[in-house]
């Protein structure tokens, strides 16, 4: 039996109550929830900004004054990837696109193209006012086998066995150079490599292959002016004699090549300190997965759990994350949780 994945993709989620924001011009934002239009009010933090920006204009500060200002009350943009929501997107493409972008979202991350055509997904985007800054690698073939597993068409097993194929490192000149032309096709700027596997980190030797892998696939995106970037899970971050793979992934790359999209979740899963990461390793994190973790450890949504916070966020910002997405490892989830943990990360997003 291949290698399991599920530990990339296996737990379920929860939700809570809506809450809205208002966007980034100030105007109310409108949530539809079973039907009926919810507005919210104004944040405090955004009242007091845009209050700060009035008094300084009237005060005659210059324009270098007024534009730090107003950059220091501008919140990044919530994303979500998209595998979050991949049963609805199943049943109706189009339509999940457009209500992602109803909830909020201006941001999204792609599980490849979808199998589809990414000028055509990359139009869909520009139709709803979504912008996309990064893909998780996943070849067309690969999309349809996991469409497959989530409609429960096809074995765990078989689904395993396309996703070992396609992260074996003998494929990486197949693999990454089409994911940055579908990357290219639909303006995106990160090509994400998500998945470790056991195998690959089983041995220093080992280890040190996968390493020159990832660099190798550094030298293709940068070659191609685009970025990549790596997605740990927990399995990298178990020490032997003091030092992770994960450890020696960030050490032996190339920092201007090689970027990084911590996950905090498996991150503190795997009980390693993400504060020392970030700071220690300057500009090397540029995007984030925000999921949320319950008291006995599993996955909900951000704001149902012990774990994501606007003290994280600001610690993310300060290391120099700037693409902030919420996710699930199971797209098996309610809707109504990515509506909720919407309102609740534009809440602890204000700057």
């Amino acid at each position: 039996m291949p290698e399991s994945v599920a530990h990339l993709h296996g737990a379920d989620g929860s939700c809570r109550c809506l809450r809205g924001q208002d966007d980034e011009r100030g105007r109310t934002v409108m949530f539809r929830e079973n039907n009926m239009l919810a507005a919210a009010p104004v944040g405090r933090r955004r009242f007091l900004a845009g209050a700060g920006l009035t008094l300084a204009a009237g005060l005659g500060a210059g324009p270098r004054a007024m534009a730090q200002l107003a950059a220091s009350s501008i919140a990044p943009s919530v994303g979500i990837q998209l595998y979050t929501v991949m049963p609805s997107l199943s049943r109706d493409f189009e339509g999940t696109i457009r209500d992602i972008a109803q909830i909020g979202y201006k941001e999204v991350e792609t599980i490849g193209s979808f199998g589809r055509d990414p000028v055509e997904v990359k139009a869909l985007f520009d139709k709803y006012g979504l912008v996309s800054p990064s893909q998780h690698i996943v070849s067309n073939e690969l999309y349809r086998v996991f469409d497959l597993w989530v409609k429960r068409q096809i074995a765990i097993a078989d689904r395993d066995k396309a996703f070992l194929h396609e992260f074996d490192l003998s494929r990486i000149d197949e693999t990454v150079p089409a994911a940055i032309a579908s990357a290219k096709a639909m303006g995106q700027r990160y090509v994400i490599w998500q998945a470790i596997f056991a195998s690959q980190i089983a041995t220093p030797e080992a280890t040190r292959k996968l390493i020159a892998a990832l660099n190798h696939a550094g030298d293709l995106c940068a070659d191609a002016g685009l970025t990549f970037g790596f997605h740990n899970h927990d399995r990298e971050l178990e020490k032997v004699n003091g030092v992770s793979a994960y450890d020696r992934i960030l050490a032996e790359t190339n920092p201007a090549r090689v970027k990084m999209e911590i996950d905090f979740y498996w991150m503190k899963k795997a009980g390693a300190d993400y504060g020392a990461y970030l700071k220690h390793n300057p500009g090397r994190f540029k995007l984030c997965h925000l999921k949320d973790m319950d008291r006995r450890g599993n996955i909900i949504a951000p704001g149902s759990g012990v774990m994501v916070s606007r003290e994280l966020i600001d610690m993310a910002r300060s290391a120099g994350i700037e693409h902030f997405i919420v996710e699930n490892d199971s797209s098996a989830i309610p809707f109504s949780a990515e509506r909720n943990a919407f309102g609740f990360m534009t809440e602890i997003m204000q700057p």
